[in-house]
């Protein structure tokens, strides 16, 4: 069943038992004041006639004729029957099929103890005993009326809540299906356009939003964010494709290089013999200088890797300064050719060791490359406003404004004739170091203005002070 017939079934179903039950009760009240209604009449013409009786004359309770009594069969009058003790009738003002509508003895059995109401087949009387001893006398009064009318009147009554019962039920199951197919108008829309969707694969679609309609607003509201989550997904993943096509593109690219030197170094060695003990020695030097290279692609390529897969780095709290120097201590040792001054403080933050050692090799190797021999390398550490600022600076050509964001970029070299050899892939796997310690890094033009200033501002521990 379609959900507008499931919405008018159990309408039905609601609407059909409130009219039954609706029905029951009005006819049950009406039957009920109905009754009430009569037996008080009967009672209270009873109790008038009890005393009537009380200061009357002997001949009230003469036997009267019956020939002027009204015949109950065809008419719904009260009316009154005197009997004695012994439950003869004295008189009677009505006749059913031309005797006493109430025989003695069935009076008699009714009327011991208190005055009673009581059904007789067609009749609803009223009896109770009477006694005069001043005359010597006494019985019972009987006062009745056919029930024919009362039947009557709740079989119109019953007629009535049918017919209109029927009648309410077959409009109110039409006004159901009315309001349904309205009501349901706007999530047919919503579930039509969620189908084109679907077919169309077009995550750039919103469901629609009605007026006045909260549940199925809130319905469309978190239907369309899920759609902007799944297009933003979709935009990030082929990106990352996109990002992996040339992220591949350029690593063979890289590797292309090394691998055709070293095998055209090794089928020179093995294809010439007599290859002098100069060019043995160069090509050997040749085949081990392009494996060290390819080792550091390689390297870099992995990290690369699993930072893409999400890999987090352990933080602890330590102490940078205390890395910066020593950092600053083997890039002296190392750059030995170049002036590498160091400055540095005690600064505590969370982070990884190994992880901020290799950030701070790959700034000094990208600053000893541009610098040249005899350059000055600059490494500095300080803290102010909450954060340690690594500053690594060099006297090189320095960095244009429009490349200082693709730099980080995986490949890039922004001039190949002073790339050195390098790979491009050193920024970019700083820039993720930097990330992972909920650091920045970027490059600015030195106070002299001249070379390049790598900056990476991480975050001080919680309980420093700056």
């Amino acid at each position: 069943m379609s959900f507008r017939v499931q919405i008018a079934v159990y309408g039905a179903a609601v609407v059909g038992v409130a009219l039954i039950v609706f029905s029951a009760l009005v006819y049950g009240l009406a039957a009920g004041a109905l009754t009430m209604t009569q037996d008080r009449d009967l009672t209270q013409r009873g109790e008038r006639l009890l005393g009537s009786l009380t200061v009357a004359g002997q001949e009230a309770f003469t036997p009267q004729h019956l020939f002027t009594a009204s015949e109950l069969s065809d008419s719904n009058d009260i009316f009154v029957e005197l009997l004695d003790s012994n439950g003869n009738v004295l008189w009677t003002t009505g006749t059913l099929n031309g005797a006493p509508p109430v025989a003695g003895e069935t009076v008699v059995s009714l009327a011991s103890g208190a005055p009673k109401l009581a059904t007789l087949d067609t009749l609803r009387v009223y009896v109770r005993q009477w006694s005069r001893p001043d005359l010597g006398g006494s019985g019972y009064l009987v006062v009745g009326q056919p029930v024919r009318g009362l039947q009557s009147t709740q079989a119109g009554i019953r007629g009535f809540l049918w017919l209109s019962g029927t009648f309410t039920f077959i409009a109110a199951l039409i006004a159901i299906w009315l309001v349904a197919g309205r009501a349901l108008r706007p999530l047919l829309q919503v579930a039509t356009t969620a189908e084109d969707i679907r077919v169309t694969g077009d995550l750039r679609r919103r469901l629609p939003e009605s007026p006045g309609w909260v549940e199925l607003n809130r319905l469309a509201r978190a239907f369309n964010g899920m759609l902007q989550r799944l297009e933003l997904a979709q935009e990030r993943l082929a990106s990352a494709l996109e990002a992996q096509r040339r992220f591949v593109a350029d690593a063979s690219h890289e590797l292309r290089t090394p691998l055709t030197t070293i095998q055209s170094n090794a089928g020179l060695l093995l294809n010439r013999p007599d290859v002098s003990a100069e060019d043995r020695h160069a090509a050997l030097g040749d085949i081990a200088s392009e494996a060290e290279r390819m080792r550091r692609l390689i390297h870099d390529l992995l990290t690369l890797a699993r930072a893409d897969a999400g890999q987090r780095l352990e933080r602890a709290p330590l102490d940078l300064g205390a890395i910066v120097a020593e950092v600053g201590r083997q890039a002296r040792a190392l750059y030995a050719d170049r002036i590498v001054s160091v400055d540095c403080s005690p600064v505590a933050v969370v982070g990884n060791a190994d992880a901020l050692k290799q950030l701070q090799w790959i700034l000094l190797d990208n600053a000893a490359r541009f610098s040249g021999p005899g350059g000055h390398i600059g490494l500095a550490l300080s803290a102010s406003n909450g954060c340690a600022r690594l500053a690594v600076s060099d006297d090189g050509p320095g960095v244009p404004p429009s490349e200082r964001e693709r730099i980080f970029e995986r490949f890039f070299q922004a001039d190949l004739a002073r790339a050195s050899g390098g790979a491009g892939l050193g920024l970019s796997i700083a820039r993720w170091i930097a990330a992972e310690h909920h650091a920045t890094l970027h490059v600015e033009d030195p106070p002299t203005g001249q070379g390049a200033v790598f900056i990476t501002n991480l975050p001080l521990a919680p309980t420093a002070s700056p």
